[in-house]
């Protein structure tokens, strides 16, 4: 039955795919970021054939960055948050202090009405990829976008070493996917009545 239901909608086009947008994945060229240090074709990739690479230093650290919009991939971002709300990146992180501090990693968003963080994720430092995913929905006209970690040490001496970034995509929230959903089966029944 419920096979049958989706493959309704589907053929009737009113199933929204959850497909993300992918923006960014940083193919050996910055795409107008700044603050890439470099690039890398093994570690940290998990789209495409390369990484882009920061080395933050200690504590707080701004990270990579877009230039102020518009530029070239304005456009794009403005359709993938015209219908998605979720961003998510993938992050890989290598470690070059023993004190195995907390690390948090996040998107600080500067928009019309001012700047303010969308959150941030904790994520290891052992070498391994986390997705951090983060609700952008409270934001609009969006003006510049920096990726930042921030370590926990009280004395903000911990260095994560280098942070690899990869993936940037914009993906539709699933309760708005569930929303649509909902709204076809209401159209196919009223067709079929």
């Amino acid at each position: 039955m419920i096979r049958s239901i989706l493959a309704l909608l589907i053929s009737s086009g009113l199933v929204v795919s959850a497909q993300a947008t992918t923006l960014f994945t940083w193919d050996n060229d910055p795409q107008t970021w700044g603050g890439i240090t470099g690039y890398s074709d093994t570690i940290g990739v998990t789209d495409g054939t390369h990484s882009a690479m920061h080395d933050p230093g200690s504590g707080f650290g701004w990270g990579i960055s877009t230039g102020d919009w518009p530029n070239p991939n304005w456009p794009a971002l403005e359709a993938a948050l015209a219908v998605g709300s979720i961003l998510k990146f993938d992050v890989t992180t290598t470690n070059e202090d023993s004190l195995g501090e907390e690390l948090f990693v996040g998107a600080w968003i500067w928009h019309s009405g001012g700047n303010e963080s969308a959150g941030s994720v904790s994520v290891p430092t052992d070498g391994s990829t986390t997705t951090i995913e983060l609700d952008v929905s409270a934001f609009t006209d969006w003006t510049q976008i920096r990726l930042f970690t921030n370590a926990t040490s009280e004395a903000a001496t911990y260095d994560p070493g280098t942070i690899y970034y990869d993936n940037f995509r914009i993906v539709p929230e699933p309760a708005s996917l569930a929303l649509v959903s909902l709204g076809g089966l209401a159209l196919l029944g009223r067709r079929r009545g």
